[in-house]
């Protein structure tokens, strides 16, 4: 794999489109970046990828909703709660 071309000041992050621990991690990564006052400084790239793609089947709903009352424990900003509607809307 090739090194990716990054410039001076930027954070490159890899992550799944629909991944709990990521979006915890970007949301504590910019309130840092805001609170240092660094937010013209430093840059996020963010590059998602399909962790399903990578596994090669699809994440289980049953295990992507058992992490939304501990990821968003974590992050009550985030205002993460279970799916209460059909699962098909």
């Amino acid at each position: 794999m090739t090194r990716p071309d990054v410039r001076p000041g930027t954070i490159v992050i890899y992550t799944d489109v629909a991944c709990a621990w990521s979006t915890v991690t970007i949301a504590r990564l910019l309130r840092t970046r805001a609170d240092l006052g660094l937010d013209e400084q430093v840059r996020l790239d963010h590059r998602c990828f399909l962790l399903e793609d990578v596994n090669s089947f699809p994440i289980p709903k049953k295990l992507l909703d058992s992490e939304i009352p501990v990821a968003g424990a974590l992050e009550p900003s985030l205002g993460w709660k279970p799916w209460q509607a059909d699962p098909s809307e």
